[in-house]
């Protein structure tokens, strides 16, 4: 995307509301909002990036959740205005968390949506700060592959995981 459309697509737009996304939205984007833009990302403030719930899986997390937060130019690094957290359930499979994971997400949206809707303020950011590793679709794709010296509980866990 070129500078001249960039400046076409926020033409007019004054606030950006990203639920989920893949999409790495472009700087220029973000600095021609009038207020800042969010994202509900399905993962705590522990798990940026891609493939939240998988990877806290494969890492056998206890406690798992969802974030909100100030887009900015990097992925998953901006002000926190929202993170809850919730116990995995035991044996929980990817897309049971995943589940549970977007159930709270839209709780979390539910929560704040009056006030995105009403008001031009920035969200007050919370106290958390984003940690652990960023991960990347590129990693979770080689994390898939079974390679033939692994044991059967390795390979259980990466389908339980992974999928």
């Amino acid at each position: 995307m070129n500078e001249a459309s960039n400046t076409t697509l926020v033409s007019g737009v004054r606030r950006l509301i990203a639920f989920s996304t893949s999409v790495i939205v472009p700087k220029a984007i973000l600095d021609g909002l009038e207020i800042p833009a969010y994202n509900f990302h399905p993962g705590p403030p522990t798990y940026p990036g891609s493939h939240a719930a998988s990877f806290a899986l494969y890492d056998g997390v206890e406690h798992f959740g969802a974030t909100a937060h100030v887009m900015e130019e990097k992925v998953d690094c901006g002000p926190i205005v929202a993170a809850e957290w919730f116990v995995v359930p035991e044996k929980a499979r990817f897309l049971d968390l995943e589940i549970k994971t977007y159930e709270l997400l839209l709780k979390i949206f539910a929560d704040l949506v009056p006030h995105l809707a009403t008001s031009d303020k920035p969200l007050p950011a919370i106290d958390a700060q984003w940690s652990g590793t960023k991960h990347t679709n590129a990693e979770f794709e080689a994390v898939k592959e079974l390679k033939p010296d692994m044991d059967e509980a390795e390979i259980n866990l990466r389908f339980r995981a992974f999928g």
